[in-house]
């Protein structure tokens, strides 16, 4: 056998096998249908990733909020001891305003980390949406040629 044999696809295999495919009458997507199919799994896949996208931009706003309110925080508590707060009168003010601080502190930790939570929850319920969408749409393609290879 020689090579021009391996890449002849006009012999009696291939044409068996071309006949058998077409008495299954199995689908025949045209290349716009691949074309098109493969745009709708890019134009899916650019959603997904503009969705994760403004979703990592708003975590990072977030963290940057969080940040700039700790270190005001910190400011303020620095501005009043520099002020004369630690010259109260008794440590239980001192100590007062030590918990109080690390009480807001703790609360506003939770507070961001529910609310960066929520923002992936909800990119990745997006995401899962857009995929949702798009095998669904993949479907109905794959029933539009198999009802267009049925006239045939």
């Amino acid at each position: 056998m020689s090579t021009d044999d391996k890449d002849d696809t006009t012999g009696p295999f291939f044409e068996a096998f071309r006949s058998f495919g077409k008495n299954l009458s199995l689908p025949m997507p045209t290349v716009e249908d691949v074309m098109q199919h493969n745009r709708r799994n890019i134009a899916a896949m650019e959603k997904m990733a503009k969705n994760t996208t403004e979703s990592a931009t708003a975590i990072m706003n977030q963290q940057r909020k969080a940040l700039e309110n700790a270190l005001a925080d910190v400011t303020h508590m620095v501005q009043d001891a520099r002020d004369g707060g630690l010259n109260k009168e008794n440590a239980r003010d001192i100590i007062s305003d030590q918990v109080e601080f690390t009480r807001r502190s703790f609360e506003t930790t939770v507070k961001n980390a529910t609310e960066m939570g929520e923002i992936l929850s909800q990119s990745g319920k997006d995401n899962m949406m857009v995929l949702k969408d798009r095998m669904q749409e993949q479907i109905e393609e794959i029933k539009t040629v198999m009802d267009r290879n049925k006239g045939d």
